[in-house]
């Protein structure tokens, strides 16, 4: 249970971004092509999806440590900072990150939410 609530349950706040993401770009979507057909709600649904999706995986990649280099070389510019290598900053960062919540796992459940039912709206759909 302690794995499944780390994994989806989040502050209403963070699924509520989301879906305001998804909802917007499915609108902005909609607005370029058209309201009339079906298949152009299919289409906005799943690429709002699929954006929403790729957003939450970038943040995936932000906790994991892939921008750390850019942190610590705008950490360097600085006089009174406080890592003196490349490592120690890695690992000061990687022990901070290990007690924060997975904030971008509402964004993978919305992303997949959306892309489910524009997929499920495409099988079922005439």
């Amino acid at each position: 249970m302690s794995f499944i609530r780390k994994l989806f349950f989040h502050s209403l706040k963070n699924y509520i971004i989301a879906c305001v993401i998804g909802i917007g770009f499915t609108l902005l979507r909609l607005f370029t092509t058209s309201f009339d057909l079906m298949i152009n709600y299919i289409d906005a649904l799943t690429l709002a999806g699929g954006l929403v999706f790729f957003l939450g995986m970038l943040g995936l990649c932000s906790r994991l440590g892939a921008f750390d280099i850019f942190g610590y070389s705008f950490s360097i510019f600085r006089k009174d900072s406080k890592y003196k290598d490349m490592y120690d900053y890695k690992t000061k960062k990687e022990e901070s990150r290990s007690r924060k919540d997975l904030t971008f796992m509402p964004f993978v459940t919305v992303g997949i939410l959306f892309f489910a039912v524009g997929n499920f709206l495409y099988v079922f759909m005439p």
